[in-house]
Formats: C-alpha cells, sequence, structure tokens
C-alpha cells in the first residue's frame, strides 16, 4: 500500500462546480427557443448572483460570473423582460466597486430603448457625482433628450447636491436639453407659489438658519416672494410683498444678517401664517395657474405621474392639463399645504397636495422602496394569492424645499375614521393625561427607566385603557361601513391583510411616527394606508425625547378588529409570508436603499451632524450617517436581526443605556433570550 496525503482544496472545487454549472446554464440559454430565453437569461442571473456571496468562490471565477450578471439582466432587458427592468438598480454599486465593468456596460445599455430606464430616473441622477459617470452619462443625456418632461422633475432636486462633482460640460448639456419647453418652465416656476407666502418666506429663512449662506436665502426670497417683475404672483403675494418687503430689506441690506434677526423673522412669519383663511381662490396665489388653458397653445403640459407603468410610453394616449380648478384648500397642518384641483383632458380632477418646507425626496424614495416590495409581493406565490400589496401614492419633490403630492380619494386619517364623539375625544385625553403622568416631561423618559418598575409602568397603562373609549370602536365602525356580513368580512380581511404587510415594510425600514394623523384607512376598501415618512431609519427611536421603541402600530383597538381568531392568525401569518417574500428576492429593494447613501436628503445630513459630526463638508463624510442606516435595514433582511437588537443599536447614543437596555430585552421575555442575529422569518415577526 501506498501512504499518499491528499490536500483538499475547497475554494478550488467549489469554483470548479459553481464553473461547470454556469458553463451548463450558458449552454441552456444558447439552445432554448426565443420565447423561453429572457426567464431563462434570468435563472442563470439568479444562480450568479447566489454564487458571488460565497467566501468561497476563487477570484478569477467571481469576476466571470460578475460579469455574467450584469451582461445577463441587460440582455434580458433587450429582450424586453420586466423582472430585468426591475433589478436594473442592483448593477450600479455593482459598477462602483467593479470599474473593469464598466465599458462593456456602457456598450451594452446603447443598444437598449431608454424609456426601458424611466423608473430609475432618480437613481441614475443620484450616481451621477460618483466614479461610475462616465458610464451613465450617456444614458442620461439620452433619456434627457427623449424624455424632457420627466426628467426635468428630478433635475430639479438632483442638481444642488451635485457641486462640482459632476462633469460641467455634462451638467449643461442635461440643463440645455431639459430647459426646452418654455410652457413646462412658466409651469413649475408658478407651482412655486401654489403656497402662502409667509410658509415660504419661513422655508427660506430656515434654509438661512440650517446653512448660514444668507445672501442665498435672500436671493430665493426675492426671485420666488419678492419679484415685482413675477406676473405669475397672485393677490396675497402683492399685499404680502406691500406689507413685509421693506422689513426684509432691512434686514438682509441695510443691516448685516444675523441668527437672532433671522429667527425674528421667522417668528413673524408664524404668527402671519396663523392668520391666513382656509379657502382661497386659486389666482390669489398663481394668476398664471388661474388663467391657463390648453385650448389654442402650440404646446402641452402632461399630468404627472404617467411613466410608471413599465410599458413603453405613448404621450399621445396620455392625459395633459386641460386647466385647473379655481378654488384651492389650506389644511390646517403645520405646514399649511395647500390642495388644489387639476381638470385632465379626459375631463376628469386630478387632487394634489403641494407642501413647502419640507425636503420631499425622503417621502418619494419611501414610496419607491413600496413599489419594489409591491413588485416582490406580486411575484411570490403566497402574497400574490392573498392579494397582499401596499397602497402607494405619488411623490412628486421639486426642489429640496417643496413637491406635490398626489391626493387619495376616499382614504381618511385613523383619528377620524373612529369618528368620535367629543365625550369620547374628552375621554382619551384623559386617559392619555392619566398614563403621561408617570412622567413631568419629556426630559424626565429616559431617567424613568431607571426610577420606574415594570409594574408602575403597567398598572399606569392599564387604569388609562380603561378610562379611554371601548376597544372594540374601531372594529364597530368597520361594522357601519358594511351592508352585509359579506361585506364586512371583505373589510376586515382588507385592513388586516394591508396592515400586516404595511407594518412589516414600515418595520424593515425603521418608519416611526405613526401617530393616528400619519396612519390612514379607506373607507371604501378597508386597506390600512401609511403617509408621511419624515421618521424613517429609527429617527424618531435615536432622535425624539421620546424614543419610540415599539417597532410597529398595533394598538387594542387594532387588535380587536382581528377578533375572534385574534392576531396571531390572519395578521401574524401575512406579515410572516411579507417578510419570506422580501427576503427571498431582495435585490431591487436594497438597490432602492442605495439612493438614500449617494443623495442624501436635507434631513439626513441635518441628521448626521446632530448625531455626531458638525463639520460634513465633504460627501464622504456625509455617507457614513446613511450607510449606518441602510447597513441595520440590510441586517433584517438578511442576517435576521433581531428586532429588539435593531431597537438597542438606535438606543445606544441615548443615557441610562443600561437600564433602557433591560426594558427594551424584557426581564422574562423571547426577545432577551434569542440571539442577536440569525433569527427565522417566524422569530423575528413573534418578536
Amino acid at each position: 500500500m501506498f501512504n499518499v496525503k491528499h490536500t483538499w482544496n475547497k475554494e478550488r472545487i467549489y469554483s470548479d462546480l459553481i464553473k461547470t454549472g454556469r458553463d451548463q446554464m450558458m449552454q441552456s440559454v444558447e439552445l432554448v427557443d426565443k420565447e423561453r430565453k429572457p426567464k431563462l437569461i434570468l435563472q442563470f442571473v439568479k444562480y450568479c448572483s447566489d454564487a458571488i456571496e460565497s467566501s468561497l468562490l476563487q477570484e478569477g471565477v467571481k469576476r466571470e460570473m460578475l460579469r455574467d450578471k450584469v451582461t445577463g439582466i441587460l440582455s434580458a432587458m433587450q429582450h424586453g423582460l420586466l423582472d430585468a427592468r426591475k433589478m436594473f438598480p442592483s448593477l450600479l454599486p455593482l459598477l462602483e466597486v467593479n470599474d473593469w465593468l464598466g465599458e462593456e456596460f456602457m456598450i451594452k445599455i446603447s443598444d437598449i430603448p431608454s424609456w426601458m430606464f424611466l423608473s430609475w430616473d432618480k437613481q441614475l441622477f443620484a450616481w451621477l457625482p460618483s466614479k461610475i459617470q462616465p458610464w451613465i452619462t450617456p444614458l442620461v443625456i439620452r433619456l434627457c433628450k427623449d424624455y424632457p418632461s420627466v426628467l426635468v422633475y428630478g433635475y430639479n432636486v438632483s442638481k444642488e447636491s451635485w457641486n462640482k462633482n459632476v462633469n460641467p460640460k455634462t451638467h449643461k448639456e442635461i440643463e440645455r436639453l431639459l430647459r426646452s419647453s418654455d410652457l413646462q418652465e412658466k409651469f413649475l416656476g408658478a407651482l412655486q407659489h401654489v403656497g402662502l407666502p409667509s410658509v415660504l418666506a419661513e422655508t427660506f429663512l430656515a434654509y438661512a438658519k440650517r446653512t448660514g449662506d444668507f445672501e442665498k436665502a435672500y436671493d430665493l426670497l426675492k426671485n420666488t416672494i419678492f419679484s415685482d417683475g413675477c406676473e405669475a404672483r397672485g393677490i396675497l403675494y402683492r399685499e404680502f410683498t406691500r406689507k413685509w418687503k421693506a422689513k426684509f430689506t432691512q434686514t438682509f441690506e441695510n443691516e448685516m444678517p444675523t441668527m437672532s434677526s433671522i429667527s425674528q423673522l421667522a417668528l413673524d412669519m408664524k404668527n402671519e401664517t396663523k392668520r391666513a383663511p382656509q379657502k382661497i381662490l386659486l389666482k390669489d396665489l398663481s394668476s398664471w395657474l388661474s388663467e391657463y388653458r390648453r385650448l389654442g397653445l402650440s404646446e402641452s403640459i402632461e399630468l404627472p405621474g404617467q411613466y410608471g407603468s413599465g410599458m413603453k410610453p405613448m404621450p399621445e394616449y396620455h392625459i395633459y392639463i386641460e386647466s385647473f380648478e379655481h378654488e384651492a384648500l389650506i389644511l390646517g397642518s403645520l405646514r399649511r399645504p395647500v390642495k388644489i384641483g387639476i381638470v385632465g383632458s379626459n375631463a376628469k380632477s386630478y387632487k394634489y397636495l403641494m407642501k413647502f418646507g419640507e425636503d420631499l425626496r425622503q417621502d418619494e424614495r419611501i414610496e419607491s422602496l413600496f413599489e419594489a416590495a409591491n413588485s416582490t409581493l406580486d411575484a411570490n406565490p403566497e402574497t400574490r394569492k392573498r392579494g397582499m400589496r401596499i397602497k402607494t401614492y405619488k411623490v412628486f419633490p421639486l426642489s429640496p424645499r417643496h413637491g406635490l403630492i398626489e391626493w387619495m380619494e376616499g382614504v381618511v386619517t385613523m383619528q377620524d375614521f373612529l369618528d368620535l364623539s367629543e365625550e369620547d375625544k374628552a375621554k382619551v385625553a384623559s386617559a392619555s393625561g392619566k398614563y403621561s403622568r408617570l412622567h413631568k416631561g419629556p426630559g424626565d423618559y429616559i431617567p424613568g427607566y431607571s426610577n420606574l418598575t415594570e409594574d408602575d409602568v403597567e398598572s399606569s397603562y392599564d387604569e388609562a385603557l380603561r378610562m379611554c373609549i371601548p376597544k372594540n370602536t374601531m372594529k364597530r365602525r368597520f361594522e357601519r361601513l358594511s351592508s352585509s356580513p359579506e361585506g364586512l368580512y371583505r373589510l376586515r380581511l382588507s385592513f388586516i391583510r394591508s396592515h400586516a404587510t404595511m407594518s412589516i415594510v414600515h418595520w424593515i425600514l425603521g418608519i416611526g411616527d405613526r401617530h393616528t394623523s400619519n396612519n390612514m384607512v379607506s373607507v371604501l376598501t378597508g386597506e390600512s394606508v401609511g403617509i408621511d415618512f419624515g421618521y424613517a431609519f429609527d429617527v424618531s427611536v435615536e432622535f425624539l425625547p421620546v424614543p419610540e421603541v415599539v417597532p410597529i402600530r398595533l394598538t387594542p383597538q387594532i387588535a380587536e378588529v382581528t377578533e375572534p381568531i385574534g392576531i396571531l392568525g390572519i395578521m401574524k401569518s401575512s406579515m410572516v409570508h411579507t417578510l419570506n417574500a422580501i427576503k427571498e428576492d431582495n435585490d431591487v429593494f436594497l438597490a432602492v436603499l442605495d439612493v438614500f447613501v449617494k443623495e442624501p436628503s436635507i434631513d439626513w445630513i441635518e441628521l448626521a451632524k446632530h448625531a455626531g459630526d458638525g463639520n460634513l463638508h465633504a460627501r464622504a463624510k456625509e455617507s457614513w450617517f446613511p450607510l449606518k442606516k441602510v447597513k441595520i435595514a440590510q441586517d433584517k433582511l438578511m442576517n435576521g436581526l433581531n428586532p429588539a437588537h435593531a431597537t438597542l443599536e438606535a438606543l445606544k447614543n441615548k443615557g441610562n443605556f443600561e437600564a433602557i437596555k433591560n426594558h427594551v430585552l424584557g426581564s422574562d421575555s423571547q426577545r432577551g433570550r434569542l440571539k442577536e442575529h440569525g433569527l427565522s422569518t417566524e422569530e423575528q415577526v413573534s418578536l
């Protein structure tokens, strides 16, 4: 016998097996008929994606499979496969770390019709200032040339963050292509006046306080509010100019503006806003919009939001803006948004909300993530057969300071849905006051984790519930909406499944501030709908003085709707199915998340400064905060992150952390007994 010592090279054996599988799949792609080829290409792409993740794959084989993934997705797009178009954003981060793929990527996309990339125009603009700029520039230019009326919205928002990171020649060409329509320019300019002048002034003053750039803030004030040559302004702006222009001129020109004088002006504007009427005529804000008529014009303006169907656009069949309704409604919420009506060329009325003072890019991106989640849910057999989706709406940021939001008909806030009497409202206020007496104020909340026992909190909570409205109030409201037992069953089922689906995606994205005005209910279908996503990625846990440690809204009122089966029935199973579906097919979802890193919104940059670095000038420094937040979302999907530990990650910079940690993990709870990572979907949902 010979004594032979064998040396096993795991990496080589694994790589050889993967390469053999790759070669056989490539042969199958070549041999299959034209009709089945695109779907087989995507199966091949999935095989490559899974193999690339392994640490055992040798570098040479990994390079081949990276190339196969890029060319495979683009080849499937050439064949017109919708699923391949959804995967396109996942290629952009690959290019950034594998620049040797750039030339091949650029050649391949030149053969694909530009309309197939329309869904990802915001992502392309966000990636333009990065190192992959040379390879995506031809595509961006092509899109601007072919669809300027669509691209102009994303460009107006992104251009302020480009600075000098985009090639000046490229920037100039994009500007030229997107400024080709004089009519659309006037339309976008007129929209700047669909808001109370005092609210606009507050917005620009907030910009001055945030950036210290008084000169730019004053330019914005002069060009938007105080411009005598602007014919688009309504009478409210002219009256505001007569009343306040001298004061602003004195502050910004005759004196040296200071933070104190800017703050005083901002306070004056808040008081001015309080005196505004609720109902006004559109002409009082913008005479141009009020007088606009499509008839007789050589150009037309398309109704926003008609390019997301996944089909080749046919503008000849699109809806165009015919005119604007005469009346406008000023809502009573903090920013005093204005509701307007647009009359389409199909004679239907379309309602929108114009909102100033917020960077709506975050809301728009959250809605894009919901759409990505819906695509995954539609493709998964378990969620598709149950009709599980998230109800979405369109958001159109027009600048980092204002934008349009699609108005949803037949949807009311959860607070209004409950339809409480004055007596019931008094009960709620009394119960809330009783419970809040546990703490003297927000500053007493964190120390309370040490000063109060679990029994103190539970007994106070139970007493507050006894004082409050009956827990079946929401259930009874569904009963009153229904005309038959079958109707009630459908409404309740729709609510439970939609709320479960929405709650899981909200948890992945760390969306907080889910009070009864940000949770809505459709009185037509029973669907649960979320709005206003300013507190996403656990911001409400990390930064609010009273941190929101409860990850989703599942109150006694909602739990009662699920009876007699309870929350462990359809509610829990719907959550498990939703999380499983997104985990199994997370490429597009995670790729859309990347835009938060590549183009942080104003809010994110401010939060990054607040979280630990007050001197963030370089893009690299600005990106650490979104990178951290996106990583937690990835951990939830890819590494089975324990929900309690996700909460602790956001709380770790709070004072009294050890006491908080004990409460979050529980004294005798599964949350504390289960490990930090590696949980199953069922375990994550159960916690």
